[in-house]
C-alpha cells in the first residue's frame, strides 16, 4: 500500500514537470525570446517609405516581429533589393525593443539565396511609440525624435488624412494616416520643447564659410541648436537649413546641401514650408 502512494505521487511529479517543460518550451532554434514581454496595444503593421527606400514592420500578437527592407539598390550577390529581419519584440521603460535573431534575403532574391539565414549579429533595436490623437508611430530612440519634430515644425507631420504611405522616414501603423489629427503628439518633455507654438521667420544678416549663414532670430524666438530652417524654394531647388549655434538674437545655420550655392544677405528662411 505504501509503496502503491509513492508510485502514484511519482507519476504525478513526473506528469507535473513534463507539463512544465512543455509550457516553457523555446521557439525554433533560430530565435529566442525577448527578455521583454510584448503589448498588444502595438501589434500591427507598420510602414515608412521615402524615394527609393522603405520598410515594413509587422508586430505579431504571439511577440514575434517581421521587418522588411526595400530600396533601389540590388545585391549583386543575392539579387535583392532588401532583406527581411525576424526575431521578438517587448516593451521596456516605454520603448520597443526589438531583438533581431536572423534576416534573409529581401523581395527579388534569386531562388538559391531567397531562403538563406544569416544569423543576426548587431544589437537590439529601440523604438519610440509615440501617440498623435488616433495614430501611432514608431521612432528610432536617440536618432528620429529631433526629426519628427523638425517635421511637424516644417509642417510634413502629420501627413494629411488620406495621403499616401509613402514620403515619411517615420513608421506609422498602416491605415492610421487616413486619420485626421488635431494638437500636438505626446512625445518625451525633452523633445516637445523642439515644437514651436508658430512658424519662426528669419533674414540672413550675414554669409560665412563652408555653406554657413547667420540669420537674425535665435532664443529669444524659441529657436534651438538642431532646428531646421527652409528657403522654400520650389521643388528640388529648395534648401534647407540646420541651426549649428545660437546666441539670444541671432542664430548660425548650415546648408544641408553643401555642394549648393549658399543663401544670400537678405534673403528670408523660415521653420515651415509655405506649401503647408
Amino acid at each position: 500500500m505504501h509503496n502503491s502512494k509513492l508510485y502514484t505521487v511519482l507519476i504525478f511529479l513526473l506528469a507535473a514537470s513534463c507539463c512544465v517543460q512543455h509550457s516553457n518550451a523555446e521557439p525554433p532554434a533560430s530565435v529566442s525570446k525577448s527578455s521583454a514581454a510584448p503589448k498588444s496595444y502595438l501589434s500591427g503593421e507598420y510602414f515608412w517609405g521615402k524615394w527609393y527606400m522603405g520598410a515594413t514592420l509587422k508586430l505579431f500578437s504571439n511577440g514575434k516581429f517581421k521587418e522588411s527592407t526595400y530600396s533601389d539598390a540590388i545585391n549583386p550577390q543575392t539579387g535583392a533589393a532588401g532583406s527581411n529581419i525576424y526575431g521578438y519584440y517587448g516593451v521596456k521603460d516605454g520603448h520597443l525593443i526589438l531583438s533581431p535573431k536572423y534576416s534573409t534575403p529581401g523581395q527579388g532574391a534569386k531562388p538559391k539565396y531567397a531562403n538563406k539565414r544569416t544569423k543576426w549579429s548587431g544589437s537590439a533595436m529601440r523604438l519610440l511609440p509615440v501617440r498623435w490623437g488616433s495614430r501611432l508611430y514608431l521612432l528610432y530612440r536617440n536618432e528620429q525624435e529631433l526629426d519628427f519634430c523638425n517635421a511637424i515644425n516644417l509642417g510634413d507631420e502629420p501627413r494629411p488624412a488620406g495621403q499616401r504611405r509613402d514620403g515619411s522616414s517615420f513608421f506609422l501603423r498602416v491605415d492610421d494616416e487616413k486619420k485626421a489629427v488635431t494638437g500636438l503628439p505626446q512625445i518625451p518633455q525633452q523633445w516637445s520643447s523642439y515644437l514651436l507654438p508658430t512658424p519662426v521667420v528669419g533674414k540672413v544678416i550675414s554669409v560665412g564659410k563652408g555653406s554657413t549663414a547667420i540669420v537674425n532670430v535665435g532664443k529669444t524666438d524659441k529657436i534651438k541648436v538642431g532646428m531646421i530652417f527652409t528657403d522654400n524654394k520650389l521643388g528640388s531647388e529648395e534648401n534647407t537649413f540646420k541651426v549649428i549655434a545660437l546666441q539670444n538674437h541671432q542664430a548660425t545655420i548650415k546648408n544641408e546641401i553643401t555642394w549648393r550655392a549658399n543663401i544670400k544677405v537678405g534673403e528670408e528662411v523660415s521653420t515651415r514650408r509655405n506649401s503647408k
